[in-house]
């Protein structure tokens, strides 16, 4: 079975969207940091109309789970959310970190440990470091964190071969690894992921989707539907 699925992805100042329907993925992908929200919008509508869809026909819905952008995140999840309660649709939330690490294999053709890393800022960065492939989803090899450049130098694989995103110019990495520090997460390497934990089932409901943040003092958690206030 070919599953239809809509992305979305703004965990940074990035606004991507990707429709991923009749074994095909297109993406529209705007800088537009402060602007997300209508820009999502727009793009959502541009893909649909493009690809022939309409949302109620789609099977499920992908999010960033975050870390990244507070803002950011919460937009593109509020956006997903409330179509996924409209349309009685699956989410299928993703790391942001894994998402980044997935697209590197998959634009540079890398195997190996791969350090995804995004500024976190109050000098923290957020970090996840994956054993990737090119085509094949991320393996992490710890939770995603934040941490202090300091100490996510200290403890990096001695056979890191790339590390990727903007978070990078804070860090130090061993002499030889690839750096990419323009490289951000984006939605058609969302949707190609998230068609693989539909495909196994792994969507949720509206209700049970939730944002990871990582910076506890930063959380945020969504109400229950129908809170007022």
């Amino acid at each position: 079975m070919t599953f239809s699925l809509l992305a979305v992805e703004t965990s940074g100042p990035h606004c991507s969207v990707a429709l991923a329907a009749g074994g095909e993925v297109r993406q529209r992908r705007v800088r537009a940091q402060r602007d997300h929200a209508r820009t999502a919008l727009a793009l959502i509508e541009q893909l649909l109309a493009e690809g022939g869809l309409a949302l109620g026909r789609l099977d499920a819905l992908a999010y960033s789970r975050g870390p990244g952008s507070f803002t950011g995140l919460r937009i593109g999840f509020g956006i997903v959310q409330a179509m996924a309660f409209a349309w009685d649709l699956p989410l299928v939330g993703l790391s942001a970190l894994e998402v980044l690490a997935a697209r590197a294999a998959d634009e540079q053709g890398v195997a190996g440990k791969v350090l995804a890393v995004l500024d976190a800022r109050m000098g923290e960065v957020y970090a996840g470091v994956y054993r990737v492939a090119p085509g094949e989803p991320p393996l992490p090899l710890a939770a995603d964190r934040i941490a202090t450049p300091a100490e996510l130098s200290a403890e990096l694989p001695p056979d890191l071969a790339m590390g990727v995103g903007e978070g990078l110019s804070l860090c130090q990495l061993p002499a030889g690894v690839i750096a990419l520090p323009d490289l951000w997460p984006d939605a058609a390497t969302l949707a190609r992921l998230a068609l693989g934990r539909l495909e196994r089932g792994e969507g949720v409901s509206a209700e049970a989707a939730d944002l990871v943040y990582l910076r506890t003092e930063t959380a945020w958690h969504k109400r229950p539907v129908g809170a007022g206030g």
